[in-house]
C-alpha cells in the first residue's frame, strides 16, 4: 500500500494509490496520513476494502506533497566522526 498526500488544485488530501490511480482515504473515514497511521490496523483493513473508481484521478495528473505533513519528531543519525 502506497500513501500519498496530493492534491488536485484544493487542499491536500490523503490518499492510497491503486492500479495507478489515487484513491481518497477520506472514503475510508480519514482526513490526513497522520490520523491513517494512528489507527493502525484498523485503518489497513478499511483501506483494504477501498477500490479504484472511474472518477478517481491518475497518479501523474495530481501533485504529490511530502507524506506526512508536519511530522511531530525528526529522528537523526550522525555518522561523521571517527
Amino acid at each position: 500500500m502506497k500513501l500519498v498526500t496530493y492534491s488536485t488544485g484544493s487542499a491536500p488530501r490523503a490518499g492510497i494509490v491503486i492500479d495507478g490511480k489515487v484513491v481518497d482515504l477520506a472514503a475510508a473515514g480519514y482526513a490526513d496520513v497522520i490520523s491513517f497511521l494512528q489507527d493502525g490496523a484498523k485503518a489497513i483493513a478499511a483501506a483494504a476494502g477501498l477500490k479504484a473508481a472511474a472518477g478517481d484521478p491518475a497518479l501523474e495528473s495530481v501533485k504529490l506533497h511530502a507524506p506526512i505533513p508536519k511530522p511531530d519528531k525528526f529522528i537523526c543519525i550522525g555518522l561523521n566522526y571517527r
